[in-house]
């Protein structure tokens, strides 16, 4: 288990955005949103020991719960555009704020997804260990919508296992 922390603006652990910035800048790109009627949209990944690891404790998964969140967040800043926002969210809770909708946040979960498991099956080959689950959950705006009408409905998706 890893400790989460945070001084507001950054994670202590991979520098991605804090809960309290990535609130502050969604309520910013929803005004923006707003009046240029554009969309925005976020977009949640959730990493999680695979079913395997969870049964065998001969068999942990290839790298630990610290190292997975470092190698996710790693794919996060490297794949994401200046504008992205992406934040840790809780231990193991990604969740990246975007600018359009439909095609273009399915192209920029799929390149994360690819990514991620592409790394994540080159370690578990070389340890011969389990691999990591990653869910992934996205919503649009809505015209109206405030920060926190948006993040309980992203709260409410259920998330897609993308193994």
């Amino acid at each position: 288990m890893t400790t989460y922390s945070h001084d507001g603006i950054r994670d202590a652990l991979t520098h991605l955005a804090a809960p309290p910035f990535l609130h502050e800048e969604l309520r910013r790109e929803i005004a923006r949103a707003k009046r240029d009627m554009g969309a925005i949209s976020l977009v949640r990944f959730v990493l999680a020991p695979s079913d395997l690891a969870d049964l065998d404790v001969e068999n942990p998964p290839a790298f630990s719960g610290q190292e997975a969140i470092v190698i996710f967040a790693h794919s996060l800043v490297r794949l994401s555009r200046d504008e992205e926002i992406c934040a840790r969210m809780g231990e193991r809770e990604f969740v990246c704020l975007l600018h359009g909708k439909g095609d273009a946040v399915s192209r920029y979960v799929a390149r994360i997804v690819t990514d991620w498991g592409d790394e994540n099956v080159r370690r578990a080959r070389l340890t011969g260990r389990a691999m990591w689950r990653l869910g992934v959950a996205s919503v649009l705006s809505n015209p109206g919508e405030n920060a926190l009408e948006l993040l309980n409905r992203l709260d409410l998706e259920i998330l897609t296992s993308c193994e």
